[in-house]
């Protein structure tokens, strides 16, 4: 069924004493395939980013200099190019009703405040988009491999070729931010990291898209690591010294210690187009630097990918992909205890089973201490107090697994309240239902009496105004109001809104005292909105009580 496989030898590259059909035997799941403009190009005609700019250039003047002198004065950044192409385009779309394509769909984009260069972007490739018949047997392929072989997708493309192609149980997320505050399965889903031609608004096509794009560049690493530790990920469409690829692992082998980088290592396949190839793969292993990091991956070349397909298909999902998406998605979070009961419980995650297998279970047992829930962060636990989405686990399971660990690691002080009143469970070891009962214990004695002695605001709206709390003093300057003069909802929003604009306000990057303050926060309006109620309300008196005088 399989033609001859090959390996390359590279003085300057290991070489891989493996097949294709080896490598993918040693997969330990069904892996991701990470998609390039390659594909698009190949099997829908689609063109390069280059060309894409160069076509919407000539729309706008027939001389034939004209893209080449945006490309000297941009220095050949495709970027700044295609915002320079942007300005201008969108200024004679306005002024020009000749200028525009007569469709009512590019006119309501624009209506709803799209930039007309990118709904025009997004219509002309979803028009032009056509299936290249040349390769029908290798779409063919790609379109079986889809239904029980793959875990999912991640893409820079924007078109809706794999939209088109996979079974419609698969979920698309689209854009950065849409990843960012969900709360993937990683099972039967397509991540379109750059936006997609069905939402133009969320094209990435120029320098300040892009420069948008890496302010959150740390997020999406987070959300993207999961998958590059626990799932092989083939790119294929790539050039092997792409951009957009070296940013990505580059955020993400940044984090990793020597460990983490070999298990990736294990896991990274770059397959590379040879046309001197007709249906043979050539396997070698090839040393990349990546950052300050070197990394080594599995190479693949080849000019059939019908072979590559057919060879991923040895790997097979115990379960039907779609399936085992509903199972986790529906079934996972339904009940997770440590007590026996009458209830559900599925646990998705034992160490205890192979990874190659997939263990259904009906019964009631008592389950094992929870990795993932004990690798929770502090960073997560405040940002879950916000958002519903942000950890795949209930209150009880957070309360019981992840807070021992955060409070040993050294977290002082965290926001439980709002975990308390959706628990279901007694949790007699949360040690701030002692020590926060009234609004100022949330304080430290420094605030406290600055408050006391000096003249500060009154209102969350005076705090905007006052210049002695401009900039990164914002949140400092809110620690200052009083119980009395916080609006609850007016808070929650502003904090929202902070992770909106800056998603690293959290993490290391952030400078200490303003992460510290907003973690302030957090906590008072955690309390707030759920730790300051009466003892009526509260039959189980664990939290919130005030005290007496």
């Amino acid at each position: 069924m399989f033609s001859k496989i090959k390996n390359i030898n590279k003085a300057q590259e290991g070489v891989m004493n493996k097949t294709w059909l080896d490598v993918v035997k040693e997969f330990n799941t069904t892996p991701f395939l990470f998609v390039g403009s390659g594909i698009s190009r190949r099997y829908m005609g689609l063109p390069d980013w280059k060309s894409l700019l160069k076509h919407f250039s000539d729309r706008l003047s027939d001389d034939p200099f004209k893209f080449i002198g945006m490309q000297i004065e941009a220095k050949d950044d495709l970027g700044v190019v295609g915002g320079n192409l942007q300005k201008e385009f969108d200024a004679r779309w306005i002024s020009d009703p000749a200028f525009r394509t007569n469709e009512d769909w590019i006119r309501n984009k624009v209506l709803d405040h799209c930039s007309p260069f990118k709904a025009e972007v997004a219509w002309y490739l979803k028009n032009i988009a056509a299936p290249q018949t040349e390769y029908s047997q290798e779409i063919d392929a790609l379109k079986e491999l889809c239904k029980d072989h793959l875990s999912g997708f991640i893409t820079t493309n924007y078109d809706d070729f794999l939209e088109n192609l996979l079974p419609k149980t698969f979920k698309t997320y689209v854009g950065q931010d849409e990843l960012i505050f969900s709360s993937p399965q990683l099972i039967a889903e397509i991540f379109k990291i750059h936006g997609s031609v069905d939402k133009p608004e969320t094209i990435l096509i120029t320098d300040e898209d892009y420069k948008k794009f890496d302010k959150k560049s740390a997020y999406l690493a987070a959300k993207l690591m999961t998958i590059f530790l626990e799932y092989p990920v083939i790119f294929i469409g790539y050039r092997l010294g792409d951009p957009n690829v070296q940013k990505i692992l580059s955020s993400i082998v940044e984090c990793l210690d020597e460990d983490k980088l070999e298990d990736l290592s294990k896991r990274l396949v770059f397959v590379e187009r040879n046309k001197k190839l007709t249906s043979e793969i050539s396997v070698s292993t090839l040393s990349k630097n990546v950052g300050s990091k070197s990394i080594l991956m599995t190479k693949v070349e080849t000019n059939d990918f019908q072979q590559l397909f057919n060879g991923l298909k040895l790997k097979e999902a115990g379960c039907p992909v779609r399936l085992l998406r509903i199972f986790k998605e529906k079934i996972y979070n339904y009940c997770l205890s440590t007590k026996p009961s009458k209830n559900l419980i599925v646990n998705a995650y034992d160490s205890q089973i192979s990874e190659s297998k997939l263990i259904f279970g009906i019964g009631v047992q008592q389950l094992p201490q929870k990795v993932g829930l004990v690798g929770v962060s502090s960073e997560e636990w405040y940002k879950a107090i916000l958002f519903d989405d942000v950890l795949p686990f209930n209150a009880d399971q957070l309360l019981t697994y992840s807070y021992p660990r955060l409070k040993s690691s050294g977290s002082l002080a965290l926001p439980v309240f709002k975990f308390l009143k959706e628990a279901k469970e007694e949790h007699c070891n949360i040690k701030e239902v002692e020590t926060i009962k009234e609004f100022d214990d949330l304080l430290n004695k420094t605030i406290i009496d600055e408050r006391n002695k000096r003249k500060f605001p009154k209102t969350i709206d005076e705090v905007k105004r006052s210049q002695r709390f401009a900039g990164d003093n914002f949140y400092h300057g809110l620690s200052h109001l009083r119980e009395e003069n916080l609006d609850v909802e007016a808070l929650k929003q502003i904090l929202i809104d902070e992770f909106k604009a800056n998603p690293n306000v959290l993490s290391k990057k952030s400078p200490s005292f303003v992460k510290t303050s907003f973690r302030r926060m957090i906590r008072i309006y955690d309390w707030l909105a759920y730790g300051r109620k009466s003892p009526k309300d509260n039959p189980s008196g664990n939290f919130g009580e005030k005290r007496e005088g």
